[in-house]
């Protein structure tokens, strides 16, 4: 989304957030043969009633791994 469009109070906010990864290319196939993504992120959602001083923080990470194998 746009970050400096208006946003409501109570609409999530991220904090921070880190995508980290690498890609191996095997050039004789044409064809990725591994890959690694991290993604984690941190953000905060206020409470549905302006009443409520309670804050929730989030953390969330994905990690993904990819790898081509030869058939035997």
């Amino acid at each position: 989304p746009d970050e400096h469009a208006e946003r409501s109070a109570l609409a999530p906010r991220l904090d921070r957030g880190v995508v980290t990864g690498t890609l191996l290319l095997d050039r004789k196939r044409g064809w990725l043969t591994d890959s690694r993504f991290d993604i984690s992120v941190q953000s905060t959602l206020a409470p549905p009633t302006a009443g409520d001083s309670t804050v929730m923080h989030f953390t969330m990470r994905v990690t993904q791994r990819m790898r081509t194998l030869d058939r035997k």
